[in-house]
């Protein structure tokens, strides 16, 4: 099972209790972690620093990233990867549904062609070339996302953590 980084979490509507979010990837791995309450609830509130990340796309070019962290809100402050990681249940208080909607950019062949530092500049520079899944996570009270807005971004080391 692989822990992929996702370059770009963005939340493309909120309503109510149900967010629909988009995580975005470079296309290898493939993409073979469980779509589970943890891993929806990691993409929410991903543990990490809150520093901004520099993607390196060409030797001595960087482009800024996205803000490694989510927005801050109610569920930051009620639980964290390390909890999640101590005892997986925990993300059934919180998370009532997750529904995979779909995948775009598939290709588990990316990384064996061999692709150059210009190629993945590319690739990296427009979000619509990237690996997407998307993803409805229905949270167990709205008041969990009340503080995320359609358009938010960040990016994330969400995984599935094993039970």
């Amino acid at each position: 099972m692989s822990t992929p980084t996702f370059d770009v979490v963005r939340v493309d509507e909120v309503e109510g209790a149900r967010v629909r979010v988009v995580a975005c990837r470079v296309p290898e791995p493939p993409f073979d972690d469980r779509v589970t309450a943890g891993f929806a609830l990691m993409l929410l509130c991903d543990g990490s620093t809150g520093t901004v990340q520099l993607h390196q796309n060409r030797p001595g070019r960087y482009n800024v990233a996205f803000p490694s962290y989510p927005p801050r809100g109610l569920l930051d402050r009620l639980v964290s990867d390390e909890d999640l990681d101590a005892d997986p249940s925990l993300a059934a208080s919180f998370i009532a549904a997750v529904t995979e909607r779909g995948r775009r950019n598939e290709d588990p062949t990316f990384h064996a062609r061999g692709y150059d530092e210009d190629t993945y500049a590319t690739i990296y520079g427009d979000e619509d070339n990237l690996f997407q899944i998307v993803l409805d996570i229905e949270v167990t009270d709205p008041a969990l996302v009340a503080h995320l807005r359609a358009g938010m971004r960040w990016s994330s080391t969400a995984y599935a953590p094993e039970p």
